[in-house]
């Protein structure tokens, strides 16, 4: 079996205070080793992002995810600052959701998909 790696961005959203956002899909039939870059686009306020993990096939986010997909949750980030989950192994249609508490906050998912 040859597996392809596909350097992939696969999303940039800077969603809405509050709002829950799909950053990231992981395309069917493919795995992926992603990086997720949190950036605060404030010069003068901190914010508070969280980012979960939804595995096990497409979801939509009602219900919200719960406690145990969330790899970083109300943490915080500095004005113009920069926080860089790396490294992060990703199954076949898993969803990357992220929000922040005062929608200062982009996200950016990049990685190198793997098809199969």
């Amino acid at each position: 079996m040859t597996l392809a790696y596909l350097p992939t961005i696969f999303e940039s959203v800077h969603p809405s205070a509050g709002t829950l956002t799909i950053a990231a899909t992981i395309p069917d039939g493919s795995n992926c080793f992603g990086n997720i870059i949190v950036s605060n686009t404030s010069s003068v306020s901190s914010d508070l992002f969280s980012v979960a993990i939804s595995t096990g096939g497409l979801s939509s986010l009602n219900p919200a995810p719960d406690s145990s997909q969330y790899i970083a949750y109300n943490t915080q980030i500095y004005p113009n600052g920069q926080v860089i989950l790396p490294n992060i192994g990703l199954d076949s249609n898993s969803q990357i959701i992220v929000s922040s508490l005062n929608g200062l906050v982009s996200f950016n998912t990049t990685g190198n998909e793997i098809i199969n």
